[in-house]
């Protein structure tokens, strides 16, 4: 896994206005997701959603505010298709 892809490829989408934070936002637009990305350390909350989620890929790591480059934020969720299935295939080290 490449940090520094990933992370460029973030901050794309971030541009791209393609990136949900967190748990509440995600459930209010569960249609349009195609990729959540979550802390390791993650709450209750979290966990019991992430274990539900179906048809839409899902990542955990332990760094995910230094790949967001901010603060205190244990999810987020792509909403861009092309984007949320190249950040996957880097987690998986495939591209």
């Amino acid at each position: 896994m490449d940090n520094n892809q990933i992370k460029k490829y973030i901050n794309l989408a971030k541009k791209a206005n393609a990136l949900i934070y967190g748990l509440d936002n995600i459930k209010k637009n569960k249609l349009h997701i195609y990729l959540i990305i979550y802390v390791a350390e993650s709450g209750n909350s979290i966990n019991r959603y992430i274990s539900n989620v179906k048809n839409i890929f899902v990542q955990k790591v332990n760094n995910l505010n230094e790949l967001l480059e901010t603060d205190n934020c244990k999810i987020v969720a792509l909403t861009n298709k092309n984007l949320a299935e190249i950040i996957y295939s880097k987690f998986r080290g495939e591209i």
